[in-house]
């Protein structure tokens, strides 16, 4: 679903309202947001483009229903677009245009394998005519904006107050919310009293059921998977406890010490260099974390979203019913029907990688931007919320993302293999490849229907939707073609 107009203005406005207030570092992102949303509104008033994606998308249409076998697209879609139409109108009828499509790439992706030289080609025409529709909006990414109050002095004095009486002359000495993410709101709070002296601890703030993206952004499934990992001896600042009571500032929380370093990357990349010694201990960090061994019935997985991956026995069942858990996600969250997405289900569906070994812990998004550093050494990995058991390729593929300006993926593995993590064949790093595709496509889908259909929303997450998809789904094909050499060559 795709916000509308009054949508869009509306957005817009409201960050208008805020910007007025807004110190200089806030201020910019919130320029950076409302740039996508007029950059958006002006694109829209190019009715050519509508015109002519339709016409392109409606000759696949046909060309693949005689594919397919069904029925021909004539009289159910108009036979062009009327360029003097409304947008709204036009994106109706792309969009009948594209369950047409979505349903012929359903009924080939099967059929693929038998007949390759033919359909292949013709499921790349249509992922690339979808991509054109992400490339009109893609340009460089910016940060994301800082949430709004609830998170004053005088409520947070009162709630630790309370909460901690022997905790004498607390005060609240300073509060930031900080910049990046939207599966929680994270506050740094500053605290002083008697009985610690001057201490900062982190909030991590749950958002209502609405803008969560995955299990794990409930605080009761994260709590305990954060216990769970620092038992293992994973590097993570110390969980201190969980507040269920929304009473106190409108949403529940847990609280966590303050993790000890500084952060060196973003989820593009580093932000500068580091050393071969830091990249070592990084991924020796990934290493132990697909060694942890975790008990099935650990009260900390029974209680969890966990227990529904900790009892695979071997990658394959593991990776089959992780598609299948994404298919599901994609339909409880209505995201909007999609060629493109189909393609990459039905591939992702008839290749799942044939490997008996067990499942491993699985972060889920591994890398500089989700870890604190002091000199050469890892102190402190965040971000647990996606944690499961799987393959471990599924952490890699994207970790060589993130680490491309520093080391190639074969650098990468050599060094994850010399440091004691076992070895993973082409095929499956080239099979996860593809499915990064299809997480990107969910969580950009995601954001835009949360944005659409509720006023209170973040307009960051229309940023996400627009603006990001492109990067990560400009090379669906080529990454198919890659995964299917590889499987090939086995």
């Amino acid at each position: 679903m795709l916000p509308d107009e009054s949508r869009l203005l509306t957005g817009a406005r409201d960050l208008v309202r805020e910007m007025s207030g807004a110190g200089p570092a806030t201020f910019q992102g919130k320029l950076d947001v409302l740039d996508t949303l007029l950059s958006e509104l002006q694109l829209r008033a190019d009715t050519a483009f509508y015109v002519r994606h339709f016409s392109e998308g409606l000759r696949l249409a046909e060309t693949g229903a005689a594919y397919a076998g069904l029925p021909t697209m004539a009289g159910t879609l108009p036979p062009a677009l009327d360029p003097a139409l409304a947008t709204e109108t036009m994106w109706q009828h792309i969009e009948s245009l594209r369950r047409c499509l979505e349903e012929i790439v359903r009924v080939l992706g099967p059929r693929e394998r038998a007949a390759r030289d033919s359909i292949s080609p013709y499921l790349q025409q249509v992922v690339d005519w979808e991509n054109r529709f992400y490339a009109r909006h893609h340009a460089s990414p910016s940060a994301a904006v800082e949430a709004p109050d609830p998170y004053t002095s005088e409520n947070l004095q009162r709630y630790f107050r309370g909460k901690f009486p022997e905790w004498t002359n607390l005060e609240v000495t300073g509060i930031r919310v900080l910049v990046g993410g939207f599966s929680k709101r994270t506050v740094m709070v500053d605290l002083r009293d008697d009985v610690h002296g001057t201490r900062s601890i982190v909030m991590r703030v749950e958002l209502p059921s609405q803008f969560r993206f995955w299990e794990g952004d409930q605080i009761d499934n994260e709590f305990p998977i954060l216990q769970l990992m620092l038992e293992k001896g994973m590097p993570i600042a110390k969980p201190l406890w969980l507040e269920t009571d929304k009473r106190h500032i409108g949403f529940r929380f847990l609280v966590s010490e303050k993790g000890v370093g500084e952060n060196v990357g973003n989820h593009l990349g580093l932000r500068g260099g580091a050393s071969q010694e830091l990249v070592d201990d990084v991924i020796q960090w990934l290493v132990r974390l697909h060694d942890t061994r975790v008990d099935p019935n650990d009260p900390c997985v029974q209680h969890t979203y966990l227990d529904r991956w900790a009892h695979h026995k071997t990658l394959t069942e593991s990776v089959a019913a992780r598609i299948e858990y994404w298919i599901e996600h994609l339909r409880q969250r209505q995201v909007r029907p999609s060629p493109l997405t189909i393609r990459i289900i039905e591939w992702l569906r008839d290749n799942v990688p044939v490997c008996d070994e067990r499942p491993v812990p699985v972060h889920g998004d591994f890398g500089l931007h989700n870890m604190l550093v002091t000199g050469d050494r890892v102190t402190c990995i965040l971000d647990w919320e996606y944690l499961v058991f799987g393959d471990p390729a599924e952490d890699l593929v994207p970790f060589f993302f993130h680490m491309a300006a520093m080391m190639s993926r074969e650098e990468i593995l050599a060094r994850y293999e010399k440091l004691g993590g076992r070895r993973i064949d082409e095929y499956r790093l080239r099979y996860f490849d593809v499915v990064y595709r299809l997480k990107y496509v969910l969580t950009c889908e995601n954001a835009l229907r949360m944005f659409a259909q509720h006023t209170e929303a973040d307009p960051g997450l229309c940023q996400l939707g627009f603006k990001y998809a492109y990067a990560g789904l400009a090379s669906v094909n080529e990454k198919i073609a890659q995964a299917e050499a590889a499987k090939s060559s086995r």
